[in-house]
């Protein structure tokens, strides 16, 4: 996938995969024999495919039943489901241990990124989840907990709930509107989308979200939600290139960064604040209780773990958002220089 300056696109174009048959209502495409849905965002330069399949479901079903999520993923009601607790192997569980038991920044590398880097390879979402293709899906045990997970329970629901989850995915496509969308976010960011990106609509995150590589976006199947496509699109599209500016890169050379839930990792800290904004503003989101906007923006940040830029970020991103010209660089510069300074002096 190649970036490029954001220009006005014309003509975005849905059009629907011909290997699944054509839901006659909508722009959804449904396998009803393979259990399986997908939208298909056609454009000059790229596309956006987003699913609704098996085997990423099962995956982060098991990473949530086997308490792989060092935190996240709690707000999912299979958890406390007999048939699915009953379905865990504690043999199995038990093999997970330390840091690398948990989906963190921790335990990812050790287990989240060979699994989907071996579904990404093997194109796993167009596949049925047997056992020769779960076998060699993710490191063992967890290829084994996939299996006995299939086989125990995940099957026969999958089987029982496809048709709820089919109705969700329609009315999160009807809710989303993919290709606007998606032009905001290339305006926001700067960038415009080239190749493929793959969002993954999955119900067992807990409303957590995620990206791997350049290219895909893991995130909660609900009806008034997006799968994470706008939060971890602009991840995507943004790919923390802003950080590579020289001025930015000199202001941050050899000042030690050491962040309680970043670590060493600055420029996913600072891109973190703008994204989270960026989302909120683009899906237009209002607090539901009775909070001002400021405050629900406050608590989105504190929740995605930049709650210490609020102050800086509402002051600094707030304004390019409302008027984006695609000067990302010149706003990540104030955000970080700004915070920088407050921060340096805190320490000294």
């Amino acid at each position: 996938m190649v970036m490029k300056s954001w220009k006005p696109l014309l003509g975005l174009i849905l059009t629907l995969s011909p290997s699944l048959a054509q839901a006659p209502s909508d722009r959804v495409n449904v396998d009803h024999v393979r259990k399986r849905a997908e939208i298909l965002v056609e454009r000059p330069d790229g596309q956006v495919v987003i699913y609704l399949e098996p085997v990423s479901n099962l995956l982060f079903h098991t990473l949530n039943m086997y308490d792989l999520f060092g935190g996240q993923g709690t707000d999912y009601g299979l958890r406390n489901d007999q048939a699915a607790r009953k379905a865990v192997d504690f043999e199995i569980r038990a093999q997970f241990n330390g840091k690398d038991r948990y989906f963190s920044r921790q335990g990812t590398v050790s287990l989240y990124s060979p699994t989907m880097k071996a579904f990404l390879e093997q194109q796993a979402y167009l596949k049925n989840p047997d056992q020769s293709l779960l076998a060699g899906l993710a490191p063992a045990p967890f290829n084994t907990a996939l299996i006995k997970t299939w086989d125990a329970f995940y099957r026969e629901y999958w089987d029982r709930r496809f048709q709820e989850l089919t109705e969700e995915f329609r009315k999160m496509d009807a809710n989303v509107r993919w290709s606007e969308t998606l032009e905001s976010m290339e305006q926001v960011s700067g960038r415009q989308w080239q190749g493929t990106m793959r969002v993954f609509a999955v119900e067992a995150t807990g409303k957590s979200a995620f990206t791997f590589a350049k290219t895909v976006c893991v995130g909660t199947l609900e009806a008034d939600n997006d799968a994470g496509f706008v939060h971890e699109g602009l991840h995507l599209l943004l790919g923390e290139e802003w950080a590579t500016s020289p001025r930015i890169n000199q202001f941050m050379a050899g000042v030690p960064f050491d962040h309680r839930l970043w670590g060493s990792d600055w420029s996913s800290f600072y891109e973190q604040a703008f994204v989270v904004l960026a989302d909120l503003h683009l899906r237009n989101l209002r607090p539901r209780k009775q909070m001002s906007q400021e405050e629900f923006l406050r608590l989105n940040l504190e929740g995605n773990g930049v709650g210490e830029l609020s102050e800086i970020a509402l002051d600094v991103v707030l304004p390019y958002l409302r008027n984006p010209d695609g000067h990302v660089e010149e706003v990540m510069w104030h955000l970080v220089r700004r915070a920088e300074a407050q921060r340096r002096a805190v320490k000294k």
